[in-house]
């Protein structure tokens, strides 16, 4: 998987046709929300209160900004393979997703509810050189990795992979082993008249 994410990357950022593929599809759709209210009975959506409520769910509806937000997904869902994520905020007023490096992650377990189980290397955080940027990615991250990474580096905790927490954790991918959905392409997508050798 590293290998494939690394030559989708690779392709990717050089341009050319299958960087045009991935963004075509990327924002094929419009990712508008939409909501339907639903009053109980005998209440109506004229109501001072009902429209209130509405107007403020709209309102936050509005500011999710969700094309941006699923364009984004959804492109590092084509060039990775799959979008690994944590929530970070969820409430009345904000919606904030964390991205998760997806070369530092798996999905190998679901959950009973089918839910994809994200594993996170805490070996991620040894590759921040800086002890202060380190330090600040740690308090960015959950409290059970930070943990975690204390504890392997520490040695009282042998295995460098850690599970998010499933009830913050966001997975998605095209197959059941994550894979870049259109790398079978890249040799369409190579001028190899004009092609240069590239370590990967």
């Amino acid at each position: 998987m590293d290998q494939q994410l690394a030559l989708s990357r690779n392709y990717f950022e050089k341009d050319g046709l299958y960087r045009r593929i991935i963004i075509y599809y990327a924002t094929l759709l419009k990712y508008v929300g939409i909501l339907i209210p639903n009053p109980t009975f005998g209440n109506s959506l004229s109501t001072d209160y009902i429209q209130k409520k509405y107007f403020g769910a709209v309102e936050y509806v509005d500011q999710m900004k969700l094309p941006t937000i699923c364009t984004d997904i959804f492109l590092k869902v084509l060039v990775d393979g799959c979008f690994y994520g944590i929530l970070k905020r969820f409430d009345k007023k904000t919606l904030s997703i964390m991205t998760l490096p997806a070369a530092y992650c798996v999905s190998r377990f679901k959950t009973p509810e089918g839910d994809n189980l994200i594993e996170f290397n805490v070996e991620y955080f040894d590759k921040i050189t800086d002890e202060e940027s380190r330090k600040k990615a740690l308090e960015s991250y959950p409290k059970e990795i930070a943990k975690a990474y204390r504890k392997y580096k520490n040695g009282k905790l042998k295995s460098k992979w850690v599970f998010v927490d499933p009830e913050i954790s966001i997975c998605l991918s095209f197959f059941e082993i994550p894979r870049p959905l259109f790398l079978d392409i890249i040799p369409a997508c190579i001028d190899y008249d004009n092609a240069v050798d590239t370590e990967i």
